[in-house]
């Protein structure tokens, strides 16, 4: 399990990001993860987003641009706080999704697409249902 179930403020807003992730399972690939194992897609994926400071501000922004569409969970809402994932659509292979818990211990899952495609489209409607259930009209 990823994420904190436990957690009062749940983040609601994360149900988008599942949406977005939904639609666009056929762009989650570059050619840069050819042949790399889990643990190397994850350590380029986090050099690429998050550590590598060294670099010229052209060169965070263009790998911002190729790569933030594999962010997965990362600071999607408090109950993530600590977590880092990716997602990755290897071509005709189930998803990928890459993790590191707040313990730092590195792990993997492979997740069937038209599995997760339905998941995360059920996450969205329930968010969609329960913000029209709870906004106040006005009398």
């Amino acid at each position: 399990m990823l994420g904190n179930l436990h957690e009062p403020h749940c983040g609601l807003e994360a149900a988008a990001s599942f949406q977005r992730i939904a639609d666009n399972l056929e762009f989650l690939w570059d050619d840069a993860l050819s042949g790399l194992s889990p643990v190397e897609m994850f350590d380029l994926l986090d050099r690429a987003l998050y550590l590598d400071s060294e670099r010229s501000i052209e060169s965070i922004k263009a790998d911002s641009d190729r790569y933030s569409k594999f962010d997965f969970l990362t600071t999607w809402g408090e109950q993530f706080d600590g977590f880092k994932a990716f997602v990755i659509a290897q071509p005709n292979e189930d998803l990928l999704i890459l993790f590191r818990r707040p313990n730092e211990s590195f792990g993997f899952a492979h997740v069937d697409r038209l599995e997760f495609a339905q998941a995360a489209r059920s996450v969205a409607e329930w968010h969609e249902d329960e913000t029209k259930r709870l906004t106040l009209t006005e009398a």
